[in-house]
């Protein structure tokens, strides 16, 4: 932990920050995001998404992963893939990212984070107000599926 408060001449509490060093949002396999697995339920007709830990998320067609970023998509083409009914079109939408992250998005328009200064937390290193990153919310359901079963 580092004192990011080391040279403010504020009377606040102090405030400490974690240092990850490189592995900054990462996890010790250098999954960002978090992605176990994911593919197309035929039964619920339905995209699924499992994250760490066992959380899973739905999407109704391919086109609510328009509203993911390029890192979570790229992460996403990596993760295994599991499609037990042998959809073709779940298949080609698998091809179609692993295309669009090899060529760096030409055609896919994704979602934007927003990055934000915070004046109250100080990176450590430069003693600068420390860059914050938004993640926009995807376009995933929101009812009563997302419990694992």
């Amino acid at each position: 932990m580092k004192n990011s408060n080391k040279g403010r001449k504020i009377n606040e509490p102090q405030l400490t920050v974690t240092d990850l060093g490189k592995r900054k949002f990462g996890d010790q396999f250098g999954d960002r995001s978090g992605i176990k697995m994911w593919g197309f339920d035929h039964e619920l007709k339905l995209w699924v998404v499992k994250r760490n830990p066992c959380n899973s998320e739905y999407y109704n067609n391919i086109h609510d992963f328009w509203s993911w970023m390029k890192v979570d998509l790229s992460e996403l083409s990596k993760a295994p893939f599991h499609n037990p009914s042998k959809n073709p079109s779940a298949y080609n939408f698998k091809r179609f990212l692993e295309k669009q992250v090899k060529d760096k998005f030409p055609i896919m328009k994704t979602a934007k984070s927003l990055i934000r200064r915070d004046k109250e937390v100080l990176d450590p290193e430069t003693d600068e107000p420390m860059e914050i990153m938004l993640w926009p919310t995807t376009r995933q359901l929101k009812d009563g599926l997302q419990q694992d079963s």
